[in-house]
């Protein structure tokens, strides 16, 4: 029985039985939407491909060691169907690091900022996108861009033309 019970303890700390050892595992949401801004009245979501996932190709290598299972370690599942409204960003590795939003569209190939977000440029100072962050409608902040740590169970809206807070 003494040495089964060392074999056990052996094993799980060599990880002998599963995948490499997980360091952070968590989800949050990301919503972009679009206003035209000669029609206030219609906004529509940016449906976000897959990103970051082994059948995805990845516009940057950067993180990919710190993944699992060939994924990146911080990506995006295909949306779901019907979408909700939002993209489910999972932040899975296999040592604590912070993970920015920026990492997410780096992988993903996209550009990110206040004056162009996935290839959506800002027309004037006064048509451009905003970023808020929070846990919930009540709690949006402005966000820090490509800088904003992904933090488990927050929502990030990114919104062109219509200011989010």
């Amino acid at each position: 029985m003494a040495l089964v019970s060392i074999l056990l303890v052996l094993g799980f700390s060599l990880n002998l039985f599963g995948g490499p050892p997980v360091a952070m595992n968590y989800l949050l949401e990301l919503s972009i939407q679009v206003t035209d801004p000669k029609n206030t009245t219609q906004t529509h979501f940016v449906i976000p491909p897959p990103a970051g996932s082994p059948s995805t190709p990845w516009a940057t290598n950067q993180y990919a060691t710190l993944g699992i299972n060939d994924y990146y370690p911080v990506y995006m599942d295909p949306p779901a169907n019907p979408y909700r409204g939002f993209s489910v960003i999972h932040v899975k590795s296999r040592t604590a690091h912070n993970f920015t939003l920026g990492d997410l569209f780096a992988v993903w190939g996209q550009p990110l900022g206040q004056n162009d977000t996935v290839g959506f440029q800002a027309e004037s100072p006064s048509v451009s996108w905003s970023m808020c962050v929070g846990v919930g409608a009540n709690t949006l902040t402005p966000g820090l861009w490509a800088q904003q740590p992904l933090v488990a169970d927050t929502v990030i809206l990114l919104s062109y033309d219509h200011a989010c807070l």
